[in-house]
């Protein structure tokens, strides 16, 4: 009984990473102009800001940089398990 309501979990939860990541395509446009926009504002600091100002942007071009960077290989990573956990859990 217990095991009965797995497979359908797994395949629900697999559908629904897929929506999420077809509806994300989007927004990371978004972010790829807010990293554009970061990184203008950190060369402007750089050049008429104080050390607090020039860390803090360049810490924030990082970080976008590292979220343009990261998250696709994460998303495939994870939409790649979720098939495989799908093809398992399917009879």
């Amino acid at each position: 009984m217990i095991l009965g309501w797995r497979p359908r979990s797994v395949v629900e939860y697999a559908g629904a990473l897929r929506r999420a990541a077809e509806e994300d395509r989007p927004h990371r446009r978004v972010v790829l102009l807010v990293t554009v926009l970061a990184l203008a504002l950190a060369v402007h600091d750089t050049l008429t800001g104080s050390i607090g100002e020039i860390i803090v942007s360049w810490l924030m071009v990082a970080l976008l940089v590292a979220d343009l960077v990261w998250w696709p290989r994460g998303r495939a990573r994870l939409l790649a398990r979720a098939d495989r956990a799908e093809a398992s859990a399917r009879p």
